[in-house]
């Protein structure tokens, strides 16, 4: 072989080995973001799920007269009719006949108890917000013991932690996943009216890691 045809051949196998390369760089990133983004969404089901199953049977307090539902910005605590048969059965409180859901926010996590003590979920958390939805608006606190029944819905909003993105900057961006949940018992109110209440919103501080 000439010098020629040995430079030529050196040439092409580092570009087929730079292309190898970067094609198994290109994979290992696809799989990170797909691994990132499955978490965020376990997290998002796990959260809404809880809590859609919670509001099917709660109570505006337990027979030890304690708050059904007690929730601020970024926590809520549902106590729900353990009889309900879509509630696993290791999360009744046998004591009281009641199941407890407590979902919160701190150290850009989001936690989540079952009746076993809160666990944190994997994806991290830029910031959560919680707000009530009452017959005179939005309020960001909520308790129905004190306020004498259900509000008419309860808006939970997540803004997952992303490469790039801005703390504070959670206001002025689409939550990456909200849900709107309501009681059978809640005050009834006109879909459209809902709707509307949910677009004239004021703007209420989130709940953010400092």
């Amino acid at each position: 072989m000439t010098l020629l045809e040995v430079l030529l051949a050196i040439s092409l196998a580092t570009m087929l080995l730079g292309a190898i390369g970067r094609f198994a760089w290109d994979i290992a990133g696809a799989r990170a973001r797909l691994a990132d983004e499955a978490a965020r969404a376990s997290c998002a089901e796990a959260v809404f799920t809880a809590l859609e199953r919670a509001m099917q049977t709660a109570v505006v307090e337990d027979d030890a007269q304690a708050s059904g539902i007690l929730g601020s910005e970024s926590s809520l605590r549902v106590r729900s009719n353990a009889l309900q048969p879509s509630i696993p059965r290791e999360v009744t409180t046998r004591s009281s006949g009641y199941s407890v859901t407590h979902v919160q926010f701190t150290g850009g996590r989001l936690a989540l108890d079952l009746g076993r003590g809160l666990s944190d979920l994997d994806a991290p958390v830029r910031a959560f917000r919680l707000r009530y939805l009452l017959r005179d608006g939005w309020k960001n606190a909520f308790d129905s013991r004190v306020d004498g029944g259900f509000p008419v819905a309860i808006e939970a909003s997540i803004w997952f932690a992303r490469e790039g993105a801005i703390e504070g900057q959670a206001n002025s961006v689409a939550a990456d996943r909200t849900r709107l949940f309501r009681t059978l018992d809640a005050p009834a109110l006109d879909p459209l009216a809902v709707l509307d209440a949910r677009e004239a919103a004021p703007v209420i501080p989130l709940s953010e890691e400092e």
